[in-house]
């Protein structure tokens, strides 16, 4: 199991990320292993919030919408 965090996701997304190319080949080997990835919620929502300042909030949701439809990641959610 392998926990992805804010950082891995907006270099992930963001093209100019000085971390955006090895992020991708990364996450690409990730993809090719099926490995099990989780994230919380809490990680999401900065994802959403830090590139929507910066490059708009329209960017963000389809982030978040690829995340989402991700069957590899599974979303973790506090519990009470």
């Amino acid at each position: 199991m392998i926990f992805i965090d804010t950082g891995v996701f907006l270099a992930r997304y963001i093209e100019k990320d000085q971390l955006h190319y090895h992020t991708t080949a990364f996450w690409s080997d990730l993809m090719m292993q099926l490995k099990r990835l989780v994230t919380s919620n809490f990680v999401l929502d900065e994802t959403a919030t830090m590139p929507g300042r910066r490059t708009g909030y329209g960017f963000s949701a389809k982030c978040l919408l690829n995340i989402y439809a991700s069957s590899l990641i599974q979303i973790l959610r506090p519990e009470k």
